[in-house]
């Protein structure tokens, strides 16, 4: 098993193992996902999003910016359109790097993550209606294997098992955590 080294090597192996062209989806109600790459403190940082609290579904939770395909839509169309809704950022600052693995989700998913990394220029304007936060956390963090910790337990009556990642006070895990493990399996391997 690799471990990560450096941001420049990041984007060199995602560049190397990811695909622009989405893999196949399987199964389940077709979404799509951004895994915002910026620059900050001097150190490559991904972007996330703290789900507004009134939504309906998956509400306060931490995920990239993303949602359900339209019709007609493929996966990095939709993965553009949902960043620009959440957040504000203008699919033309967006620079795709490439999918990897879709996550099937407990709720019905599929999701196909899109990692992007966003070129300078980009603002920043959270829509308030869905977005409740934006952080960021950096990379050598999401890919450090020690940093994750397997949880169970019962969760609205069922058996549970998933991976959790915390930071500065946000926790990541569900169908984020199992992305973003997913990543780093592909670019760097497994235990």
């Amino acid at each position: 098993m690799d471990t990560f080294s450096s941001d420049a090597d990041f984007l060199k192996r995602a560049r190397a193992r990811l695909c622009l062209q989405p893999p196949p989806m399987g199964n389940g109600r077709p979404a799509a996902v951004l895994m915002p790459l910026m620059e900050k403190d001097g150190a490559l940082h991904a972007l996330f999003t703290v789900r507004a609290a009134d939504l309906p579904s998956h509400a306060g939770q931490v995920s990239f910016p993303g949602g359900c395909m339209e019709a007609g839509e493929d996966a990095l169309a939709c993965a553009l359109r949902e960043t620009e809704e959440e957040t504000g950022i203008a699919r033309r600052f967006i620079e795709p790097v490439g999918f990897w693995r879709p996550c099937a989700t407990r709720t019905g998913y599929v999701v196909s993550p899109l990692l992007g990394r966003l070129k300078p220029g980009y603002r920043l304007s959270p829509d308030a209606r869905e977005v409740a936060e934006v952080f960021s956390v950096p990379v050598a963090m999401l890919m450090d294997d020690a940093r994750y910790r397997l949880v169970e337990g019962e969760w609205r009556g069922r058996w549970r098992r998933g991976w959790v990642l915390e930071h500065e006070g946000y926790r990541i895990w569900g169908a984020t955590a199992a992305m973003l493990r997913a990543l780093r399996e592909r670019l760097y391997g497994t235990r």
